[in-house]
């Protein structure tokens, strides 16, 4: 095997998330401004995508105090409903992941005075009162695949999404580039579940994996996730250790099976939570352009790995994770995006 992380870069730190559904009332200049916050389907259970947006907003609030609640989505078909009556009662409201592109673009012409916050979106036309802010899903992905090629045993990884939205296969097409600047041997299956909330299906799906010789899989896939990293648990108990890669934030604690025993490799991390806070206060101090995309990499901290990862212990790792950061910093590597990848 090729260790190309010796030439390249990664040095174990990085991010956070954002996501939810509410109100806030931030008082600023003697006005009150309402802010709604809507969840996607992940609700606000723990450490889901819309748990972590609802985090950057309660640390913004230490910042500038405001008043705050939520109200969680329940079904695909409430997304334009739930839009318009939000932009109705609010001067802002804050919309999580692309799965409400269509009902954004809707709701914000129909609402063309309420402000949009489209979060982790990758929208190809903006109206005025939108504003989106978006991650290099490939930088963390990338990452993901260096520490995945360079821990296998198998020479067999695979990649379980979500559903195919840019962002997903953006994280794809980085961990297979990782993957194979690494060792191009290396066989990576990559599939989607179609959902983000389904948790019996990622654990079908990577109980066959696992039993195929599949060593590592890294879940970008909401609550699908959680049927992975328990798959994950049981294989390893039974019959031999095998990994998950986990996303969004540190997972390290989910894939606990024994006392100091996880079977969370790592995580690739976007920190969602950090972006909540900076569009806020750009938004809430009058400093935000409307009508753009904000896109935050690795050179922002928004995009990495945990700055502790108990599972990488072997030095030639940490230093080729440590080189691709830098090189990631640097843009002396190029990755492909959602365009440049497969899928079964």
């Amino acid at each position: 095997m090729q260790h190309f992380g010796i030439r390249l870069v990664i040095g174990l730190s990085l991010l956070f998330t954002v996501s939810g559904i509410g109100y806030l009332t931030f008082v600023r200049k003697s006005q009150e401004v309402r802010i709604g916050l809507v969840t996607d389907l992940d609700g606000m259970t723990t450490n889901s995508f819309s748990t972590n947006i609802w985090h950057g907003i309660q640390q913004y609030q230490e910042i500038q105090p405001f008043e705050t609640n939520y109200r969680e989505l329940e079904t695909d078909d409430q997304r334009l409903n739930v839009l318009n009556e939000q932009a109705k009662k609010n001067q802002i409201v804050i919309v999580p992941g692309e799965s409400f592109t269509e009902s954004v673009a809707v709701s914000a012409q129909e609402n063309p005075k309420t402000k949009y916050i489209f979060l982790d979106a990758k929208p190809k036309q903006l109206l005025e009162n939108v504003i989106a802010v978006d991650f290099k899903e490939e930088q963390a992905g990338y990452l993901a695949g260096i520490v995945a090629a360079m821990t296998t045993k198998t020479n067999k990884i695979a990649f379980i999404g979500g559903e195919p939205l840019p962002a997903v296969k953006d994280f794809a097409a980085g961990y297979v580039q990782g993957v194979q600047d690494v060792n191009p041997e290396i066989v990576v299956q990559v599939e989607m579940a179609n959902n983000f909330s389904d948790v019996q299906a990622g654990y079908d799906m990577a109980k066959r994996l696992y039993e195929t010789e599949y060593d590592i899989i890294f879940a970008a896939a909401g609550r699908v996730g959680q049927g992975v990293i328990r798959a994950a648990k049981e294989y390893t108990q039974a019959i031999k250790p095998v990994w998950v890669i986990g996303v969004d934030y540190d997972q390290f604690n989910e894939g606990i099976y024994a006392p100091g025993k996880s079977v969370v490799l790592t995580s690739a991390i976007k920190h969602i939570d950090r972006a909540v806070e900076e569009v806020l206060a750009e938004v809430l101090n009058e400093t935000a352009t409307f009508g753009t995309n904000h896109t935050l990499d690795i050179t922002t901290g928004a995009i990495g790995l945990p700055k502790t990862n108990p599972n990488l212990q072997d030095e030639a790792v940490t230093l080729a994770i440590t080189k691709v950061i830098q090189a990631l910093s640097t843009e002396q590597i190029t990755l492909a995006t959602s365009d440049h990848v497969a899928q079964k």
